[in-house]
């Protein structure tokens, strides 16, 4: 299963994944990280291709990120509400 972010290149889940994301690395930090390619990163965060849960799963495992948080936003961006920097 994939997740649409095209459809929504500057606003939503793109813009939530890139604010995490740009907290605790640049593009080849996390490709290293979540073992896949630098451009794969690069496509997800600018919406060019469509992201797969288990992209997603690695962000928020390796973060501590709610992924409710970054597909629908709302008030609890972190499990317990605090930041955990694992990256």
């Amino acid at each position: 299963m994939t997740i649409r972010t095209k459809i929504y290149p500057d606003q939503g889940i793109v813009h939530r994944l890139n604010d995490v994301m740009t907290e605790q690395g640049s593009d080849s930090t996390w490709a290293k990280n979540l073992g896949v390619d630098r451009k794969t990163v690069w496509s997800y965060r600018h919406g060019v291709s469509e992201m797969p849960l288990s992209f997603l799963k690695k962000v928020c495992g390796a973060t501590g990120v709610r992924a409710d948080w970054i597909l629908w936003g709302g008030e609890q961006k972190y499990h317990g509400g605090e930041q955990d920097d694992r990256v």
